[in-house]
């Protein structure tokens, strides 16, 4: 390589070397800016170097407030939660992220991180699968084929109750007392 190559070398080096990422705002507003002036969802991922997924979640960023935008910016919050408060009303997210600001004051760590998610998840959240004991309550309630359906998932036969015990099984100081050899030989 001849000299006339040495400086651009040098550039090269500096602009990879001491380059800063984008914060996550800024490059979700690039990737925005890239769909306005008509490129894909594919080729905006494909300039980004992510999945077209990672294009969406962020454009999900901009509907934040501004408040909630600083606070990503600054570091209070992360992303995941900044997408959880995108959710709600902006007059809403401002109130939500004073008081997770308020739960993480001088925290640090996993215990920011909880009390980050224990404001987030403050409504307990449902199971997504019912328990015996719901099933058994809403039993009481329902008639015709949802109750027959109840009974079937409990084990009910022809509305029986289901034993208590299993008659075959034993207790454990049953089965304790027939493992051990009698103690009278």
């Amino acid at each position: 390589l001849g000299d006339g190559v040495k400086p651009f070398v040098g550039v090269m080096i500096s602009a990879n070397e001491i380059r800063q990422g984008d914060s996550l705002v800024n490059r979700a507003e690039k990737m925005a800016r890239a769909l306005d002036v008509g490129h894909t969802l594919e080729s905006v991922s494909a300039m980004f170097g992510v999945n077209e997924a990672t294009v969406t979640v962020a454009m999900k960023l901009l509907e934040c407030c501004m408040a909630v935008r600083d606070a990503v910016e600054a570091g209070t919050i992360t992303q995941v939660v900044a997408m959880k408060l995108a959710k709600l009303q902006p007059d809403e997210q401002r109130a939500k992220l004073a008081e997770i600001e308020a739960a993480i004051e001088g925290k640090s760590g996993h215990e920011r991180s909880r009390a980050m998610r224990a404001v987030l998840d403050a409504a307990p959240v449902k199971r997504a699968k019912p328990t015996r004991k719901d099933i058994a309550e809403a039993l009481k309630t329902a008639t015709g084929e949802r109750a027959e359906a109840f009974r079937w998932v409990l084990g009910l036969v022809d509305g029986e109750q289901a034993p208590e015990v299993d008659p075959r099984q034993t207790t454990i100081d049953e089965a304790i007392t027939a493992t051990q050899p009698d103690k009278a030989e």
